[in-house]
């Protein structure tokens, strides 16, 4: 119930919309488990409560990507539909992960209740959909080194530290590379002096 709770809190839409008073269903998944199949009958939307979910998105040349990391408190299947009408997209498991799953046709009708809703709601969409379309255009125009520099700037932290919390393998596939071609670039930006790689965290330092 605490984690329930916890995820709820970090919500972007849901912590506005009295769910306590819309079904749903909790899933407990496993590891690398696929949760695509939940969209294939009617629309749901996805809270994470506990693990993560990887997005992917496979694009035209059949390059596997991990447009983003959906930890406790995301919520999905907002713009599944749209994501997908461009890229083929994928959710898997990353670890044991727990889900609440509502009807999108429930969430939707609570939001239209509120205008101040609706206005997030929108902009919201807007903001999801540019991001994920510019990220997966964006990450397969540019070469390795470009792709690894934006990918840490994107999600560092204000000191400009990252922190690596997954294998080489996940992160080559963040960045559509294979995992020879991140070991050899991450060892030359080391080598420049632009990344400092100690203790699972890569220091920014261009």
């Amino acid at each position: 119930m605490e984690e329930i709770k916890k995820a709820l809190a970090n919500t972007y839409f849901l912590k506005e919309c009295e769910i306590a008073t819309i079904p749903n269903k909790i899933v407990k998944y496993q590891d690398g488990q696929i949760l695509k199949q939940i969209y294939s009958n009617k629309p749901y939307i996805g809270l994470v409560v506990k693990g993560k979910v990887y997005v992917y998105a496979y694009t035209e040349d059949g390059k596997a990507l991990i447009v983003s990391v959906l930890g406790c408190g995301k919520e999905f299947g907002f713009v599944s539909g749209s994501l997908e009408d461009k890229y083929k997209t994928i959710l898997a498991c990353k670890g044991e992960t727990t889900i609440i799953w509502f009807s999108k046709e429930d969430i939707i009708n609570k939001i239209m209740l509120k205008a101040s809703l609706i206005k997030k709601f929108i902009n919201y969409l807007e903001d999801k959909i540019a991001f994920l379309i510019k990220r997966i255009e964006t990450l397969t125009s540019l070469n390795a080194k470009e792709r690894i520099l934006t990918f840490l700037n994107e999600f560092s932290d204000d000191n400009r530290v990252f922190i690596i919390d997954c294998s080489r393998d996940e992160m080559a596939c963040m960045l559509g590379l294979s995992r020879a071609t991140l070991f050899r670039e991450l060892s030359n930006l080391k080598n420049d002096g632009i990344l400092e790689i100690r203790n699972n965290k890569i220091y920014i330092n261009d």
